[in-house]
């Protein structure tokens, strides 16, 4: 069961979603790339093979740069794209349920990601889940050109300390231990003054956590006994956690249906 015995009135559940191959069953940067022309596809392999310390969302804005320049792309259009991608219908209406738990449990779901922020946005919305199914959404930023026709994908750190040889763009550990609290995630005030997970005040009766990736092991590592990884499998997350465990309870999914089996039992 997901319920813990509680000093106060309310259960207390933080569900925290990873994006790319877990809410959704593709990776939406390789998507994109795919979907505009073999060009880009090219460019984005060179660029790649040419530049391999070069951070993501660096990687990710040349390549939405070359597609305006050279294919005729516009914010428009690549927002248009993204209705392809349809998420599983039955992990979306629970997503909306839990929008409105009972009274005695309090839920707060919150997306870390290292895509960006429109291209998270304009799926959600294109799958009719609006804002505020999901509480937070951590993720690269992204600006809009002068002209409003371009976008400039931004990293979402500057660096951080971490030793899980995470991207220098993103941490999601440090990101979980700024939230454990009950706070909403401060990039500033994260990185300048990196907190202790055994020393802050811990919010929520159970944390939640579903992924795939191999930088969503990093914060697997502060769970607790009580809380819940939820894995998939065959990707680089469930391998890590064989190869070294953590002390929660894993538990691997490879379907959404698997996976909202799990988030309901």
């Amino acid at each position: 069961s997901l319920f813990l015995m509680t000093t106060h009135d309310q259960q207390r559940i933080l569900l925290v979603f990873d994006f790319d191959n877990t809410l959704i069953n593709e990776n939406s940067d390789y998507w994109i790339i795919e979907a505009i022309h073999q060009d880009l596809r090219d460019f984005s392999l060179k660029l790649y093979t040419d530049n391999p310390s070069m951070g993501w969302p660096i990687f990710m804005d040349h390549c939405m740069q070359r597609s305006f320049s050279h294919h005729g792309e516009t914010v428009s259009s690549i927002q248009q794209r993204f209705a392809e991608i349809r998420m599983d219908n039955e992990l979306r209406e629970l997503l909306i349920h839990c929008s409105s738990p009972p009274r005695d449990i309090e839920i707060r779901k919150v997306i870390i990601s290292d895509a960006n922020e429109w291209f998270i946005k304009w799926i959600l919305e294109h799958n009719q889940l609006s804002n505020n199914v999901f509480d937070e959404i951590i993720t690269n930023p992204v600006e809009l050109s002068p002209s409003s026709s371009g976008m400039k994908i931004l990293p979402l750190l500057s660096g951080h300390n971490c030793s899980y040889g995470c991207h220098s763009n993103i941490c999601k550990r440090i990101i979980l231990e700024s939230i454990v609290s009950g706070d909403r995630f401060d990039p500033n005030k994260t990185v300048d003054s990196p907190v202790s997970v055994e020393i802050k005040s811990r919010y929520y009766d159970r944390i939640v956590y579903v992924g795939d990736g191999n930088n969503d092991y990093c914060p697997t590592t502060i769970l607790r006994a009580e809380d819940v990884v939820l894995a998939r499998e065959g990707y680089s997350l469930e391998k890590r956690l064989k190869e070294k465990a953590v002390p929660a309870r894993i538990l691997s999914w490879s379907t959404h249906s698997d996976l909202v089996h799990h988030l309901k039992s």
